[in-house]
Order: C-alpha cells, then structure tokens, then sequence
C-alpha cells in the first residue's frame, strides 16, 4: 500500500501542475498554452511525460531486501573476505581496494581500520595461520604479503616477485596447520608460492602464459599428498614436489572449482573459460563440458534445496544454473557479463537463493523467480553470504568498481508476508480439492507465522484463515454423510478469500500509476486541442 500510495501522490502532483497551476486557475494556463509554440507544447508534454515515466519507475519499490548499510573506500574495490576475527560471534569484513588501502569493517558497516599498504591491494582473505584459535588478515599487494591480526598488528611480511592478485589458504604438507598459497605475475610471467606461516617456502613454481585465476589445492587421486591445480593458458596439475601430473588443454581459465559434483567419491575439476565450462576428472579426461556465449568469470556449486543432488551456477554472458551432469536448466538475462555468482538461504526456508553480480545485483530462486534486484553505481567485483551479526540470518554483501561495499537483508515483515500468502494459497487450494486433512497443515502454518512479532499481516486476511481452517476441522468432525451435506452449503472459496494476495497488492501501484497517467495526458491533450 505505500508503494500504491507514492505512485498516486506523484501522479496527483503533475495533475495538479497542468488543472490548478497558479491558484486553481486553469484559464490562465489555457492562456499560455495558447501564446506558447507547438515547439514548446511538445517539450512540456515530453517534460511531463519523462517525469510520469520517473514516478512510475520510482514507485517499483523491491520489498524483498533493504540496504542495511554502506562503506565508501576511496577507490574501486577489488575484493572481499568474511570473517570472525576477533571471535566474538561476529563477523567482520575485509576489504582489497586500488586505494591502496586494506580496510576492516565490522557487522555493522563502521570502520575498525584501514591499513597503508602504499600500493593498491588485490586480494585479501583469512585463515588461523598460527593455530592460535583466531583467524589472520591475509592481504595481497604489489609485491607484499602482508598478515594482520584483528588488532591491525603487522605479525609477518613476504615480498614476491611481482602483484599478488590471488591469496588463499590450504594445510598443503599436511601437519594440521594452514598454509598461504599465493600468485604473483606481471604480463606473462607468474610465479605460485606455498610458504608457512614461517614464510618458510613449501612449494614455488614460476611459468609462463595467462595470469593463473584457478588455483586449488587437493588429494586428487587419494595416495594421501596433496596436488596443486592451475588454471592458466591450460588446466596444470602438479604433485607435491613440482612435478607436472598431467595438463588438459583449455581456452584461459578465470574460475576453478575442486568438487565431487556428482556425488561419486571421486572429485571432479570445474574451469571456467571462454566461452566453455569444463568438467574434468580427477585423471585428466574430460567428463562433459557445457557452452555458453561470453567469458566465465565466476562458478559456484552448491546443493540448493539441500535434496542431495547439486547445482551449478555459472556466471557468463548471463547467469546459467545446471545440474550435476552438465543439462541446463534455465538461463537468465542479466543484461550485462556476470562477474560473480554465489549462493544461500537469504530468506530463512533453507532453500539457497543464487545471486549474481553484474552492472546489477540480482537474487534469484532455483525456479528462475526474481526476488530481488539492485542497480549499484557501477559493476559489481564480489559478492558474499553471510550471517554478519550471528542473528542467524544471513546478509549479502556486495562490494565493486564503485568504491563502495552494500549490505543486504532480507526484510522480516516481507518474508513472513510471502510465506503466510505461500501456505494460505496452497491451504485453499487443496481445500478446493477436497484435501481437507493437507490444507489444514497448510493453513497451520499460516496461522503459526501470524504468532510473530513482525508481520504485516492484515486481519482481514488472518480472520479469514482462521475462517476457513474452522470449516475445515467442522467438515474432517464429521460422519460421511454429514460431509456431503456440509460441503453442499459450503460458500464457494472465492467468497473466503476477500483481500488481494501479495502478489497482487505489489502489482497496485502500476495499474493506478497507468490510469492516472492515462488522465493527464488526456486533460493536456483537451487542453492543447481549446487553444
């Protein structure tokens, strides 16, 4: 209703500029709509036009999700990483910006510091390095490695050869301590160094080609060593000592996945290139690949309805969403080439939404439904899910070439209105089927989401649950012959549903907006056609 209340007021205010501009006096804007040109007539309809469209397009308020908050670097922002540093329960934020600046953030969107690395930062991620019960700040910049403790402590510091772009964590010797994987390049020549939280390195390898975006680290063929996989110019797997396994030849790789995607026991390789999605076994052939029409920049798989059989979502010239053997099932248009896919329960039914970010923000169901969808000043760099403030419910954040990190969440009043409407439709459905003992269930549930604190529920509409689940226990109490006498003076399921759904109150605002703007064109047309 507020939406349907703004579209109205701004369509009343132009009403208002063309019928009772100067003291409710049409005769005087007759007399200038009469001294002025067709020239200036056209532009003022197309004035008048373009602002009815602003108001139209302003009045599509998302309610799904509210920006909790932002924070502005100075520059774009490269990435992101999400972690409990401090292990209070709560969560903060790192941030890599071309400010040359490493930035904390907490739960809550204020600083907690930012660090002169005094060159711009790439990458950033966290891990506990020293076994200590908390997690380090791992920060990747022109040259330096740079490790922080919470307290913004300068606990170890490793210069590479060139920009440290990708900055990960793995236990690659297997001592039950976390080790830095790290790559540094510069135009065609890159370098991967393993070291210990000692700086000790483990492992190094320098080789030419495309910068190496795909790095992972593995048991692949489970003889209890791990393997390092690159994906560069080519798919490169090296044991634990630098030797080359195998290569699997590729287009340039720019997103690398380790995953058992098939649930097989053995892991597969998932590489993102253009224009091909890869899914190579854990020996080197290739199991299927899938198609697409841009570069995929970014893969994400994850089990979204948590029914055991796994998705995976692919960022490219659109969003893609496929099952485990490599078979589309939808794509979406997100008008622009897709940086960054991820997934999770944004909505607390413990169903994964995915969302993706491009020049826009989408959220989107496994049944292609939009939930949510905003318009950042520029394109977006990463995207995280995350319980921030251990309420468990999770929040998005977003960060991008705008220099700017967002923070989502899920509106509760929303949530708890979607899901009455869910259960109180699917309730009255089977009530029309005559599936009295399902609809029940349904229309329980309903009721137990209206015992919430925060809820928008309107009472009409919970009168009426109530209404029609009271029937419901009348018909189920009775004999057999009782039921058929009873459901032949039962009113008609329309007459027990008065209010609009959901659905329908959102779709409001457009159908006053059109009709009201539909009346001033027709008022300024009389108007011009009196002159």
């Amino acid at each position: 209703m507020r939406n349907c209340r703004l579209s109205i007021l701004c369509n009343f205010m132009l009403f208002f500029y063309i019928l009772y501009f100067n003291n409710y006096k049409p005769k005087i804007l007759i007399k200038i709509l009469k001294i002025a040109t067709m020239t200036t007539i056209r532009n003022l309809i197309g004035v008048l036009s373009l602002l009815y469209v602003i108001n139209i397009v302003s009045a599509q308020i998302n309610p799904y999700m509210t920006l909790e908050w932002r924070y502005l670097a100075r520059e774009a922002i490269n990435d992101i990483h999400i972690s409990d540093l401090n292990g209070d329960g709560k969560r903060e934020i790192i941030a890599a910006s071309y400010d040359n600046h490493i930035h904390l953030i907490s739960h809550n969107g204020s600083k907690i510091w930012k660090y002169n690395a005094k060159c711009a930062v790439f990458s950033v991620y966290a891990g506990d390095i020293d076994n200590d019960g908390c997690d380090e700040i791992l920060a990747g910049s022109c040259r330096p490695v740079h490790i922080f403790d919470y307290n913004m402590n300068l606990k170890s510091k490793f210069v590479t050869k060139d920009d440290v772009k990708k900055i990960i964590t793995a236990d690659f010797d297997l001592d039950d301590k976390l080790d830095i994987i790290a790559v540094s390049g510069s135009m065609r020549d890159h370098t991967i160094y393993i070291f210990n939280d000692n700086f000790d390195i483990l492992w190094q390898k320098s080789f030419r080609g495309d910068f190496p975006w795909g790095i992972a680290i593995s048991d692949l063929d489970g003889d209890g060593k791990k393997e390092v996989i690159v994906g560069s110019s080519y798919l490169m797997v090296y044991d634990n000592e630098g030797r080359l396994r195998w290569k699997f030849d590729t287009n340039t790789i720019y997103d690398l996945i380790v995953d058992d995607i098939d649930m097989d026991g053995g892991e597969e390789i998932i590489v993102g290139t253009h224009p091909t999605l890869y899914v190579i076994t854990n020996d080197g052939n290739l199991k299927w690949k899938f198609n697409t029409f841009g570069t995929i920049k970014s893969v994400h798989i994850s089990d979204l309805e948590g029914d055991g059989e796994k998705e995976i979502i692919v960022g490219s010239d659109k969003l893609y969403l496929l099952d485990s053997k490599g078979n589309l099932i939808w794509d979406f248009d997100t008008n622009s080439s897709v940086n960054k896919v991820t997934s999770g329960d944004l909505d607390w039914d413990s169903i994964e939404e995915i969302v993706s970010g491009s020049k826009k923000i989408h959220v989107i169901d496994k049944s292609k439904e939009v939930e949510f969808e905003y318009s950042p000043y520029r394109e977006v760099s990463d995207i995280e899910i995350s319980d921030l403030d251990d309420d468990g419910k999770n929040e998005l954040i977003s960060a991008g070439k705008d220099f700017t990190v967002y923070c989502f969440k899920a509106r509760e009043i929303y949530i708890n209105q979607k899901r009455f409407y869910e259960f109180y439709e699917r309730g009255k459905n089977l009530f029309d089927k005559g599936d009295y003992e399902n609809a029940r269930i349904e229309l329980e549930k309903a009721i137990n989401i209206t015992k919430l604190p925060n809820t928008g529920i309107s009472p009409d509409d919970i009168n009426d649950c109530h209404s029609m689940l009271n029937k419901i226990n009348s018909i189920i109490s009775t004999s057999t012959s009782t039921l058929q006498t009873t459901l032949s003076t039962t009113p008609t399921t329309s007459s027990l549903l008065t209010t609009t759904t959901l659905e329908e109150t959102r779709g409001f605002p457009v159908i006053y907006g059109v009709i009201f703007g539909v009346m001033i064109i027709i008022v300024a047309a009389i108007l011009m056609k009196k002159r």
